[in-house]
């Protein structure tokens, strides 16, 4: 587990950002799993919007990561609801013209 400051410092070094007015939240699978349930059952946000949001979200950070330094990227997804989050992601980069390759991980399945 990292801390903030060494997260910032990493980030800096790989010249991702350019300076320490960098804000993240973190929330634990458990917080994450609620706040989707009342997104949905409370505001009435279908699952579906959450994932496209999220995955268009991942995309537009990770485009944004990349500059024009490599347009090579591997994203690794589970069975789980984040990995639909991942299959979105790819989506929205291959369409942003990046090469994409999807690994699923997990157990086989029949």
């Amino acid at each position: 587990m990292f801390c903030l400051d060494q997260v910032k410092h990493l980030l800096l070094k790989l010249e991702l950002i350019s300076n320490f007015k960098v804000i993240m939240k973190f929330v634990t699978s458990r917080r994450m799993r609620e706040i989707d349930r009342l997104a949905t059952q409370k505001y009435n946000i279908p699952s579906l919007i959450l994932m496209e949001n999220a995955g268009r979200s991942v995309a537009d950070e990770a485009k944004m990561m990349l500059r024009e330094r490599s347009l090579n990227v591997a994203i690794f997804c589970g069975y789980g609801n984040n990995g639909g989050d991942g299959f979105v992601a790819a989506r929205h980069l291959c369409n942003k013209g990046c090469k994409v390759k999807v690994f699923l991980i997990g157990p086989k399945k029949k």
